[in-house]
This record gives C-alpha cells, structure tokens and sequence, in this order.
C-alpha cells in the first residue's frame, strides 16, 4: 500500500545523495518488471546479500518492518502512531473509520526516536 512516512533525520543526507546519483530519480535505481513491479531487483540484492551473509529465509525485506515496529514501541513512541506509520487498522471503529489516523509531524516525531550506527 501507499504510506506517508517521514524520513529520519539522520537519513536525509543518504537519501539526498541516493536522488541525486540515480539516473531515474528515484531512491533506488531499477526499471519494471513485466508484473510493472521496479524494486524486485533491489528484493532479489537483499537475498543475495542475507545470504552470503549467513542469515536463512526466516529474515526477509519484510522483517524491517518488525524491527522498526519493535524498535518504536521499546523507544516509547504512541502505539496509534506506530500503528498509522506500518498502515495497520487500530481495531477500533472510532480511528478506523472516523479518525484520520497520525499526523505527518506525529509519526516524524515517533520516527525521530529511532537512532541508527552504522559504521
């Protein structure tokens, strides 16, 4: 699905790059698939790489997902923000159905609380 997630901070300046240094102008560079799909390609290096990295099939590209959610919730973000930023319903019929859900600001502040080391 289509999600509205803010990029973190420490990130902008990766990304900035990564959009500037593909020739598509996108983040990641690829074209389509016949399914009209552009990012099996990035799928099928992260295989790869979990592989010859010794990690098995029980980690996939989904498995970020269950990280970021993890690492949200240990980092105190609001568990309805969290739920808005992974695109999930929230089980109640008054912010499934009435409610908008977070606020770009929101989810950038619960984003916001992740911190990252790479070396």
């Amino acid at each position: 699905g289509i999600r509205t997630i803010p990029i973190h901070p420490d990130l902008l300046p990766l990304y900035q790059h990564r959009l500037d240094t593909t020739p598509d102008g996108f983040l990641f560079a690829g074209k389509q698939d016949k399914a009209g799909k552009r990012l099996n390609a990035v799928q099928q290096r992260f295989t790869k790489l979990k592989r010859e990295q010794g990690f098995t099939d029980l980690h996939v590209f989904h498995s970020f997902r269950g990280t970021v959610a993890t690492q949200l919730e240990q980092a105190g973000a609001n568990p309805l923000v969290i739920t808005s930023i992974m695109g999930h319903r929230r089980g109640v019929i008054t912010f499934d159905v009435y409610s908008a859900g977070a606020s770009l600001e929101q989810k950038a502040e619960a984003i916001s609380l992740l911190s990252f080391a790479f070396d």
